[in-house]
């Protein structure tokens, strides 16, 4: 395991406010440092799954405190149960990524925008992702094929258009939303009967800032009636020197 120095780690804290009003903290995880958000997350989603109804929780809300001399940022999944959870809950979603200011980092005006891109990805072992593009009318903007030298590879296909300079997932989540949703009974029949799972993906390459992410209660509906799970995936300059 990877070992990063305090600085590096990000500071992150959770609450569960109800949906109000009044709002009240109905769940809170107070500010800590660590990688593991994903962790943090599934645990405050079962705890949210035991509330009674007549606490009416109504919106997750994470903030991310990062050090853009360390640009480290914690990856995480919202799996297929936890979506179905919060949907089920009518709930929102608000991840907040924070940065620190340190010394004589670039002011607002001259921050670097994230480079963004939403990707619906259906993953797989031993399917044709010819197959699904039949099935759905729609065509991929990347494939990838298993194969006896690389056994460890999944099929996959994926669908989500290029990357654009943005603090926004918004536009680009609704956009893809709008071209799959009609043909979501097709998708979650091939996954089944394929054995492959769904993925929406949330994908940043971060310089200066750092985008925010929002998911609605009917975006959770959604996302839950594709059988899918939800995945910010970010990649920090470090990274990607």
């Amino acid at each position: 395991m990877t070992e990063f120095p305090e600085a590096a780690t990000p500071t992150v804290s959770v609450v569960v406010t109800s949906a109000g009003p009044p709002h009240r903290t109905l769940i809170q995880r107070e500010p800590t440092g660590t990688f593991h958000l994903g962790e943090t997350l599934h645990g405050v989603v079962d705890e949210v799954a035991h509330l009674t109804p007549s606490k009416r929780p109504g919106l997750i809300e994470c903030k991310v405190r990062w050090r853009p001399a360390a640009l480290c940022l914690p990856e995480f999944e919202i799996d297929q149960h936890d979506v179905q959870v919060l949907a089920e809950r009518g709930m929102r979603f608000d991840l907040h990524l924070v940065r620190a200011a340190i010394g004589d980092g670039p002011s607002p005006s001259n921050l670097v925008l994230p480079s963004i891109r939403v990707e619906f990805i259906v993953r797989g072992k031993g399917f044709d992702p010819a197959e699904l593009t039949d099935a759905i009318g729609l065509g991929p903007d990347d494939i990838s094929r298993s194969n006896p030298t690389r056994p460890k590879r999944l099929d996959t296909w994926t669908r989500g258009g290029l990357p654009v300079r943005s603090l926004d997932f918004a536009p680009l989540f609704a956009a893809l939303l709008g071209e799959l949703v009609p043909k979501t009974q097709e998708i979650r029949r091939f996954c089944r009967e394929h054995g492959a799972t769904a993925t929406f993906a949330f994908v940043t390459e971060v310089v200066d800032a750092a985008p925010n992410l929002a998911v609605s209660s009917d975006q959770f509906t959604t996302i839950a009636a594709f059988g899918a799970s939800l995945w910010f995936d970010p990649y920090c300059r470090k990274e990607l020197e």
